[in-house]
């Protein structure tokens, strides 16, 4: 009997052994770039200076005299110019583009409320983020104690109504009526280039995105009730347990993709718009496997975030979030390596104890190269070095 191979079935092997050897070559490769673009590639925070006054206050002036109460939220204008949510003292403050001088922007300082009329006679309640947007000097105010958020443009002051485009029959009256999503303790927002204000509805446990247009809001991440969902991609359909902030970059020309704060599952979340499905999340920080829990530089995939805060991103894709609680400033780098920058160690024994690390939570990073760090109630600057233009 004259047995016959079959040839399937050895161009299967045949096949099987290319797919093997070409995944060997591919694995070897990409070993040796990340070995070329992890060695001794510099990533750090170099004190520069503080500024204002180490007790917590009010007072508007030079800087080095000026003082805050807890400030939650920083961004900064294109020209330099920063704005501060200085949260406990319940206004906003402006710091020069120069910055030497500290003034109010909106707000009655020290005095809460919920009001609206001019900027300086506003009054907010809590106010804990904001956000600048892109054509100077429009900016959005997270009046968090409040529940809301308001639109500042010269001497105008509005309230932003979040409208999903969908109407609903109110049930007392029976009249249709535009749908509007409402807020619950509100912590974090975020203006992109384009114009796209995000919000972090932390009491909701979801993101929103509001369009710059038509103020049409959708949920991009979130379901409205707190968790985790390990294996879930499609972003409004998972779950995530008080978003706190968040950071945007460019996806495309014409969207952005973020970073999100999930601050109780301990995780920085990456959303991006996806093909199939409107936004696609994905892990990008963190771990919920607490046995991988790393507590020193490495793969940011295993660190351990402790309630991670603020976010904040520099033009070379380097983010940076402050664990207030942890007391460290941690640094991703965009090949994903994890570098703790600054810690409860960092300053202690300098000449100047402003160096000194206490409560890290604002920050912002801007055009310079510095990042721009509320530690505690003081204003702090640091070098950052990356090996990569600012």
């Amino acid at each position: 009997m004259i047995t016959r191979c079959n040839p399937i079935r050895i161009s299967l092997h045949r096949q099987t052994e290319h797919l093997l050897l070409l995944a060997v070559v591919l694995f070897i490769s990409w070993s040796a770039f990340i070995s070329v673009a992890s060695a001794d590639e510099p990533f750090a925070l170099e004190f520069d200076q503080a500024f204002g006054r180490r007790i917590p206050g009010h007072f508007d002036g030079p800087i080095h005299q000026a003082s805050f109460k807890q400030p939650q939220g920083i961004d900064l204008f294109t020209d330099g110019t920063i704005l501060v949510a200085d949260t406990l003292n319940h206004c906003i403050r402006l710091i020069n583009d120069s910055h030497t001088e500290v003034s109010t922007a909106a707000g009655e300082c020290t005095q809460a409320g919920n009001s609206l009329s001019t900027p300086l006679e506003t009054r907010f309640f809590y106010p804990t983020d904001v956000a600048a947007a892109w054509d100077l000097y429009r900016y959005f105010v997270l009046d968090s104690g409040n529940n809301r958020i308001l639109e500042i443009d010269g001497e105008s002051v509005r309230e932003v109504r979040l409208t999903s485009g969908e109407t609903e029959e109110n049930e007392e009256t029976g009249e249709i009526e535009e749908f509007v999503f409402s807020l619950q303790e509100p912590i974090g927002i975020e203006v992109d280039r384009q114009g796209y204000l995000y919000i972090a509805d932390s009491g909701h446990h979801r993101i929103l995105r509001r369009h710059p247009n038509s103020g049409v809001t959708e949920v991009v991440a979130g379901t409205g009730v707190a968790g985790y969902d390990y294996d879930q991609r499609t972003a409004n359909l998972a779950r995530l347990n008080r978003p706190i902030d968040i950071a945007t970059y460019p996806s495309t020309s014409t969207t952005s993709a973020l970073y999100v704060a999930d601050s109780l599952n301990g995780l920085i979340r990456r959303l991006r718009p996806g093909d199939q499905v409107p936004w696609i999340i994905s892990n990008y920080a963190g771990s919920d496997n607490q046995q991988v829990w790393r507590e020193t530089d490495g793969a940011a995939a295993l660190l351990h975030m402790h309630r991670p805060y603020r976010l904040a991103q520099n033009a070379a894709s380097y983010l940076f979030i402050s664990l207030p609680i942890q007391r460290r400033v941690v640094g991703v780098t965009p090949m994903q390596k994890a570098v703790i920058l600054l810690d409860e160690t960092s300053g202690v024994g300098s000449e100047d104890d402003a160096e000194e690390l206490r409560s890290p939570t604002a920050l912002a990073c801007d055009y310079e190269g510095y990042l721009w760090l509320f530690d505690s109630s003081r204003l702090k600057r640091y070098r950052i070095t990356t090996g990569e233009a600012p």
